[in-house]
């Protein structure tokens, strides 16, 4: 009776640490996904970014300072259009990831920085079951040679940084991995 008992208390342990193992794979899946997801429709946001505008540089693409909003203008049917991409924290283990538009005043020559912001769309929510840190985005520009796609003939063009934490950044105690950074190389801009 002695041994049948230790023997359900060991298969009992050993199903709580599986299960256990299954959620954290499903969740770290998860939040894979959604960074995923959201990389792939910033870069297509962002390839709008100095279309129409001849010789856009850096005042038509860039970043704040903090790192915590990457944002850029094009010309749309004569039209100027401002968009900007923004984390939020909307509770300690929910971040959002989302587009905005200027509600006014995106001119040729307005400083993207001073301009007023509604979002326009949510591009992922990312929920862990633990806190998250304050960010989990980072955006910054520079300029190199590069090709969008990498088709083409490489050029000098700005170039869109999204440095984000993957699931494994949160499971590494040692800080032994460093976070993902997505290059996106940006046709419509000619930096001088």
């Amino acid at each position: 009776m002695l041994v049948s008992i230790m023997s359900v208390v060991a298969i009992l342990a050993l199903y709580k640490n599986l299960v256990g193992v299954s959620v954290n794979a499903t969740s770290d899946a998860q939040h894979d996904g959604h960074i995923a997801t959201a990389i792939l429709t910033a870069q297509l946001e962002l390839q709008t970014a100095g279309y129409g505008i001849e010789n856009a540089g850096s005042e038509h693409l860039n970043a704040n300072a903090a790192g915590t909003e990457l944002r850029w203008r094009y010309l749309d049917g004569g039209t100027y259009q401002c968009r900007a991409l923004r984390e939020t924290a909307v509770s300690d283990n929910v971040r959002r990831l989302a587009l905005f538009e200027a509600t006014a005043n995106c001119t040729a020559d307005s400083a993207l920085s001073g301009l007023q912001w509604q979002e326009l769309t949510v591009l992922a929510n990312i929920e862990r079951v633990e806190a998250m840190p304050d960010q989990i985005f980072t955006f910054s520009v520079s300029t190199a040679k590069c090709s969008p796609y990498g088709i083409g003939e490489k050029e000098k063009h700005l170039i869109a940084n999204i440095r984000t934490m993957s699931a494994a950044d949160f499971n590494d105690t040692g800080n032994a991995i460093a976070a993902a950074t997505y290059p996106i190389c940006i046709a419509s801009t000619h930096p001088s």
